[in-house]
């Protein structure tokens, strides 16, 4: 007869004290490029909003038995992101600081499709920070607005709202473009 759990801690090929950490690396490696790209895009700064996602990255690795039997521990490390942000910028505010180039400007390409992508990201760049946010966590993470309220600490028909006027803005902003 096999048993069906292990007896001896020696024959156990990940032990226990290793399970979480290889859980939470999963996690980075099937997350880190979402959770990365969406702190790029809320950030005022690129650079800034990968600091923020890395210091929560760093607080989920902390708490990560806590994390992992979550419901959806990818809206508590974009929470986690929101909140490390607001307070970069509070710092921010104490310290006079000259605005970096966001390295965001349009690259002229012979692929029309990239050109597009890129005028779209350069319209959500001019989105008030509330509605770029709620914009790209339907948009570039997919998230359903139940989810994007959970994550954002809000109702979901404010974030219905804030999605409706961030479309609409982007329209006014394309035509504004196109003239």
């Amino acid at each position: 007869m096999v048993p069906t759990t292990i007896e001896d801690p020696a024959d156990d090929p990940v032990p226990d004290r290793l399970a979480p950490r290889l859980c939470y690396e999963d996690f980075v490696r099937r997350n880190g490029n979402r959770i990365f790209e969406y702190g790029r895009w809320i950030a005022d700064v690129p650079q800034q909003g990968e600091d923020a996602v890395q210091e929560a990255l760093v607080k989920a690795y902390t708490v990560w038995p806590r994390v992992s039997v979550m419901e959806d521990p990818v809206s508590w490390v974009f929470r986690v992101t929101e909140n490390n942000l607001h307070r970069m910028r509070r710092a921010d505010q104490r310290l006079p600081t000259v605005p970096l180039d966001s390295g965001r400007k349009a690259v002229p390409d012979p692929s029309d499709q990239v050109a597009a992508t890129l005028d779209f990201e350069e319209a959500i760049s001019r989105l008030p920070p509330l509605q770029r946010r709620i914009m790209v966590l339907s948009w570039k993470s997919d998230m359903e607005d139940a989810a994007i309220a959970a994550t954002l600490n809000m109702k979901v028909s404010t974030v219905r709202t804030n999605l409706a006027r961030a479309r609409a803005r982007l329209g006014v902003l394309r035509k504004d473009d196109s003239r």
